[in-house]
C-alpha cells in the first residue's frame, strides 16, 4: 500500500524575501506589448510585475512600453522575463490568466530618469493617501501637528 507518514509535526517552508528594492502596488499603469496590454501590478525602479487577461507565454527578453493614467508613456523598454506564474484555477477576484516579472535592461539615461521619476511620484502618491486616510479616521500623530 502506498501511504506517507509524518513521524514529526511538519512546519511551512518559509522562503526568504529576495528582493532588495522597494516596489509599490499599481492599479493605473498599463504594459503594452506587441502580443497585447496587461496590467502593471507592482513597480519598482528595477523592474515591474504584470498580469495579462489570456494565457500565453513571454519569451526571455523584449521590449515594452509603459503608460499612466495621466499621459506618461515610456516607449521602447527592454525587459528580461525573470518569473511567469498561470493562474490554473482563477478565482473570482483574480481576473488574469498569466502574471509575469520582468527587470528592466540597457535602460537609456532618459528610460532610467523616467522610471525613477515614476516610481518616486507613486511612492509620493501612496504616502499622502496613508496620511489621508489616518486623518479621516481622526489620527494625529504628534509629529505631524
Amino acid at each position: 500500500m502506498n501511504s506517507l507518514a509524518f513521524l514529526e509535526p511538519t512546519t511551512p517552508v518559509q522562503f526568504p524575501e529576495l528582493r532588495t528594492h522597494n516596489r509599490v502596488k499599481v492599479t493605473d499603469l498599463l504594459a503594452i506589448l506587441k502580443w497585447g496590454t496587461g496590467q502593471i501590478l507592482e513597480l519598482s525602479s528595477i523592474g515591474l510585475s504584470f498580469g495579462c487577461l489570456y494565457p500565453h507565454s513571454f519569451p526571455k527578453e523584449w521590449s515594452m512600453d509603459i503608460l499612466d493614467a495621466k499621459g506618461v508613456h515610456i516607449k521602447d523598454i527592454m525587459v528580461r522575463k525573470i518569473w511567469e506564474r498561470d493562474i490554473d484555477h482563477p478565482k473570482p477576484s483574480t481576473k488574469f490568466e498569466v502574471v509575469t516579472g520582468v527587470e528592466f535592461i540597457d535602460l537609456t539615461t532618459k528610460q532610467s530618469l523616467e522610471i525613477n521619476e515614476l516610481f518616486e511620484n507613486i511612492e509620493y502618491s501612496h504616502v499622502n493617501i496613508m496620511l489621508e486616510e489616518l486623518e479621516i479616521s481622526g489620527f494625529r500623530h504628534p509629529a505631524l501637528l
